[in-house]
């Protein structure tokens, strides 16, 4: 069963772009080889995975404090979230996707990286200062979950 790990983020809006920070600076990483590493959308998410994949999902989450924290989140907590997205298909909206279209799919595994999202782009000083720990928990996270 190949293992898939996704890395959702916008660029544009601030933390949310950790998870594709976290894809430039894990991409490489020989600790991760012979796992899919993929930069994506919730639509790219959706149409990427198969049936007998393990899905990971790296994404900055919505947080007011304990920002830079890195949990794992189960499917459960994701699927609960309403909240709009700064995705075209937010992390909640995909995982529910996956779920309807593979329902035997093993649980989808969710890496959150507490950030606030912000309209001018500008990153909180908190991930900025961390980004190099913050990349260094989730590859230790992927690997303790595969």
């Amino acid at each position: 069963m190949p293992t898939k790990v996704f890395f959702m983020g916008n660029p544009l809006l601030g933390d949310d772009a950790v998870g594709s920070l976290g894809y430039k600076g894990l991409e490489e990483d020989p600790r991760l080889r012979g796992m899919q590493k993929i930069y994506c959308d919730g639509f790219d998410l959706a149409s990427s995975v198969e049936a007998d994949d393990e899905v990971i999902i790296v994404d900055a989450v919505q947080a007011e404090r304990d920002i830079g924290k890195v949990s794992l989140l189960r499917e459960e907590q994701i699927i609960q979230q309403a909240v709009l997205s700064a995705h075209d298909l937010g992390v909640a909206q995909a995982v529910r996707l996956v779920r309807t279209l593979y329902p035997q799919l093993k649980p989808i595994k969710i890496i959150g990286i507490n950030a606030m999202v912000s309209a001018d782009g500008k990153k909180s000083k908190k991930i900025s200062a961390n980004l190099d720990k913050i990349k260094e928990q989730i590859a230790k996270l992927i690997l303790e979950e595969t």
